[in-house]
């Protein structure tokens, strides 16, 4: 039975073969979405060229802050993320956006696992996802960051617990907890899992909106950042 299930995936692999999402070439075996000589080449963002307010990454190499928060500080701390929009990892990202793709959410928290051991976290109680914009919604089947969280939940065996919801006015979005959660995160470990973090300021607010449930602490994790 074994022998003829491989038969049938190499078949498969023949009449239907796979490419790399980055540099596009045919890829074997056990490679999926990304050659072995793409994955070598993700790069993790060093901690030590972010600034120490906001996490981000910074420009000035001699400071310990970044240009926005030299001139309007925005304190996010504990933040931490894995890698830049560029490159094989934002590929495969692209990827996730347009074919949720359950096998990469589970990749992607893998990362984030992989980040949580590096910076000596301690272990979560909850997983907290931040909810898409509604015209972030008009272009995703479903929001990425909530599969990756529902994932990475699975991997620290707590719950998930989508809490916020977004509040629009305008061009101006903030965030507000679901009235089902008001106790659900009290004096509890919160990790607050985004995709993309774009603008510092909207990270604050999904933050803030989260203290009014009376966590223990807050760690803000996300995959990827702007330059």
């Amino acid at each position: 039975m074994k022998k003829f299930s491989q038969t049938v995936s190499h078949l498969l692999h023949f009449f239907y073969p796979s490419f790399c999402l980055h540099c596009h070439m045919q890829i074997f075996g056990k490679e999926r979405w990304i050659c072995k000589t793409c994955f070598e080449q993700i790069e993790w963002i060093d901690p030590n060229l972010c600034c120490q307010i906001c996490g981000k990454i910074s420009r000035l190499t001699k400071s310990m802050r970044c240009v926005s928060c030299k001139a309007h500080p925005i304190y996010l701390m504990p933040f931490s993320c894995c890698f830049s929009l560029e490159g094989p990892a934002y590929h495969l990202y692209e990827y996730l956006r347009v074919y949720e793709s359950q096998d990469i959410a589970k990749t992607f928290a893998s990362f984030l696992l992989i980040k949580w051991k590096r910076l000596k976290w301690p272990f979560p109680d909850a997983i907290v996802p931040i909810p898409h914009s509604r015209l972030e919604k008009l272009s995703l089947k479903r929001q990425p960051n909530h599969l990756i969280a529902k994932e990475l939940s699975k991997l620290f065996s707590v719950q998930c617990k989508p809490v916020l919801k977004t509040v629009e006015r305008g061009e101006k979005i903030g965030f507000q907890t679901k009235t089902f959660f008001s106790n659900n995160l009290k004096d509890q470990t919160v990790y607050l899992i985004s995709d993309i973090a774009r603008k510092s300021k909207r990270v604050r607010l999904a933050r803030d909106a989260i203290l009014s449930l009376f966590p223990k602490s807050i760690y803000i994790l996300t995959l990827f950042v702007e330059r």
